[in-house]
């Protein structure tokens, strides 16, 4: 009798050990499932989080890109007459020169951010970084190239996708001709001088400055990096030349010069008299080749977009990076999908 009891009670405490040991069990699964599902929504929610972020910082300027109007139909198929109907390097790389060469860089009011659409941004002939873009995408997405807004800290720019870009390479080096600045005859009075030439600016690629002179008397040509030259020379001062570039007391000459910005020409007249000058000045990319001429581009979603920076200046090119730091935001105006940039 006590045997069976205490085979009873053996049987209990199996019992009893065999659920605490299935609670326990149930316990640690039950906890690896919950972790794994929180993971999973952690996740999901935090995408989420970072999409809300983006769409509500990029969302004034996506507002402002025109994916479809006749009117900017038209300036784009204007600008890019020429261009065969998908040759989409000639179409990029000639609505890219229209915009840098032909709009300036006007920073917003200093009371807040103003930002315009392509009418108005057309209408004053400039705007900001992120005016100049909003304008390059809505020209490029009227005639069907698939473009990204890009937003880092403090810059905007856009990228222009679907190019071969040995092609476009090609498209921008026969674009990139020397380009004519002045020419003219000019008086200058006695002891007097004049600057021919850009305003110093850095250039993305050295350039080749050169110039004709036929003067009565005899004048000094002297290559400089800026008119800052020509003011300081007028207070006395010393300033900054090219001495092997520059000529001294002649009558007649022509020479080039390679810089690294854009600066130009200052003629100097120490006689008596006036000095009757025929002047030319002409500027022009130096050794620009496929051989040392470097695109940049992104690949997103198989396809190569390149960079496109209408605030690099009228001497900027697509594919020129200014090597920005920080995190780069690629946002599509159409899907208003984005993707981050390395």
């Amino acid at each position: 009798m006590l045997k069976m009891e205490e085979n009873k009670n053996k049987h209990l405490y199996a019992k009893v050990i065999i659920s605490i040991m299935l609670i326990v069990v149930l316990a640690i699964l039950g906890s690896l499932f919950f972790e794994l599902i929180s993971e999973d929504l952690t996740a999901s929610m935090t995408q989420s989080y970072k999409n809300g972020l983006v769409a509500d910082e990029a969302e004034p300027y996506l507002n402002k890109i025109v994916l479809e109007d006749i009117n900017l139909r038209q300036k784009a198929v204007s600008i890019t007459e020429g261009c065969g109907g998908g040759d989409k390097e000639c179409q990029v790389n000639k609505i890219y020169r229209n915009v840098v060469e032909n709009y300036n860089y006007y920073s917003d009011p200093r009371k807040q951010e103003f930002i315009q659409s392509p009418y108005e941004t057309m209408q004053i002939k400039g705007g900001d970084c992120e005016d100049l873009t909003i304008l390059l995408n809505s020209l490029l997405e009227n005639i069907g190239i698939k473009t990204y807004l890009v937003l880092t800290e403090n810059h905007a720019y856009s990228l222009a996708c679907g190019v071969d870009i040995e092609e476009l390479q090609k498209e921008i080096i026969s674009s990139l001709d020397e380009k004519e600045l002045y020419d003219e005859t000019v008086s200058l009075s006695p002891y007097y001088a004049k600057y021919y030439g850009g305003d110093g600016e850095d250039v993305k690629i050295p350039i080749e400055l050169e110039y004709s002179i036929d003067s009565n008397l005899p004048v000094k040509v002297y290559i400089v990096p800026s008119s800052e030259s020509l003011d300081l020379w007028s207070e006395g001062k010393s300033y900054t030349y090219y001495p092997s570039c520059s000529k001294d007391d002649i009558y007649r000459a022509s020479g080039s010069c390679k810089i690294n910005n854009l600066g130009g020409v200052l003629i100097i007249n120490n006689n008596q008299e006036d000095a009757i000058v025929d002047f030319e000045l002409k500027v022009k990319y130096s050794n620009l080749d496929l051989g040392n001429f470097s695109t940049s581009y992104y690949s997103v979603d198989e396809e190569k977009c390149i960079i496109l920076d209408p605030s690099a200046g009228k001497y900027g090119y697509p594919g020129y990076d200014a090597n920005l730091q920080g995190e780069k935001t690629a946002i599509d105006p159409l899907t208003k999908e984005h993707v981050i940039l390395n």
